[in-house]
């Protein structure tokens, strides 16, 4: 995905994060926002355009691509796991110091900087081809980006539940990038019979562990209009994709086919 603020210089605190309060007096602005464990919010803030909503939006953008990223940083993993080589593969050698790149200039932008310094290292050792740094440092550095993940997604339904409550129940944050909360009132069963075939071919997928296929066929099924039921299912699956739990998305296919077959 495309920074909206790639290059963006930092705007100045004193006059683009701050405001006065009639009397002269600066006041800062956003000072609303959640502290966020990885970040420089005011940072952030101030990189993204000034305002928490902006701020806010970035986050989002930035938590799904990496969630993407990270997906398939996994797999590159275990991919140099089974070779027994001791390095990461040639192969992925140059999508990942593309995606690393990207990933550096967006943790920049956010106000990750040590995770954009470590990223930084990995690129250079990617242009260098140097497999074996890349191979001992990328597992921290998934852990790390994992870690951020999970807290800019914490804060993120944090903020949905406060808007929910302030405004009983209007479409939320999250809802307008796709997070579907699940219908209380849809019935126990759902007629998945139209799907089998997809979710059958998404299984193949997820047993050969070939990630391009798992991306491809989750595509199609979330470009289906399916119901509240089944779309709660495919967040389970989506998260369990992520953490490389192949196994247990399978399980959870399988699940929904007994009970709703």
């Amino acid at each position: 995905m495309g920074w909206p603020f790639k290059g963006k210089k930092e705007q100045k605190p004193e006059t683009e994060s701050l405001m006065t309060n009639g009397s002269g007096a600066p006041q800062p602005q956003d000072i609303s926002f959640p502290p966020i464990p990885g970040l420089d919010t005011v940072k952030g803030i101030a990189m993204t355009g000034g305002t928490s909503d902006g701020y806010r939006q970035v986050l989002t953008m930035f938590r799904k691509d990496a969630e993407e990223r990270l997906q398939k940083f996994r797999f590159f993993l275990y991919e140099g796991l089974n070779s027994g080589t001791g390095k990461f593969p040639e192969k992925h050698l140059q999508s990942l110091t593309t995606q690393i790149q990207a990933l550096k200039s967006a943790s920049a932008t956010i106000g990750a900087a040590e995770l954009s310094a470590e990223a930084a290292q990995l690129e250079a050792a990617g242009k260098e081809k140097n497999f074996v740094f890349i191979y001992d440092k990328l597992p921290d550095y998934i852990e790390h980006l994992s870690d951020l993940v999970k807290n800019v997604r914490s804060a993120m339904e944090q903020k949905q539940g406060e808007n929910d409550a302030v405004s009983g129940g209007h479409r939320s944050f999250m809802q307008m990038f796709g997070r579907q909360k699940s219908d209380k009132t849809a019935s126990a069963k759902t007629d998945i019979s139209e799907y089998l075939d997809i979710f059958n071919k998404l299984k193949e997928a997820l047993t050969s562990q070939n990630v391009l296929a798992i991306e491809h066929v989750l595509d199609e099924l979330n470009q289906k209009p399916l119901d509240s039921k089944i779309r709660e299912v495919m967040e389970q699956i989506s998260d369990q994709v992520l953490m490389t739990e192949f196994d247990s998305a399978i399980k959870t296919i399988d699940d929904l086919i007994s009970t709703n077959g």
